[in-house]
């Protein structure tokens, strides 16, 4: 089995309803998972979360590593997330 990629280092670190504070603190999960996945997007403006804050600090503390803003339960940024692992792992897509 040596010709299989190492699997992909996938942390769901975040969802917005935990505020904008959290990608500012830069812990393993945000500074160093192959893809950062911060969900639940649609519970930022209940919970008096920015978006526009947390994904300004996520730029900073990804510093140019793959994440992806996501509402799951609407499919919002499930094609990226899709994208992400069958490249990473290795493997073919189909429609």
């Amino acid at each position: 089995m040596g010709d299989l990629p190492d699997p992909p280092n996938l942390k769901t670190g975040i969802d917005s309803s935990y505020l904008e504070k959290i990608p500012r603190k830069g812990g393993p999960a945000i500074t160093r998972s192959d893809l950062l996945v911060v969900n639940k997007t649609d519970l930022a403006p209940h919970v008096g979360a920015d978006l526009a804050v947390m994904r300004e600090d996520t730029e900073t503390a990804r510093a140019g590593r793959p994440f992806v803003f996501s509402d799951m339960q609407r499919r919002e940024g499930l094609d990226e997330v899709i994208g992400f692992l069958a490249q990473m792992g290795g493997l073919e897509r189909t429609a």
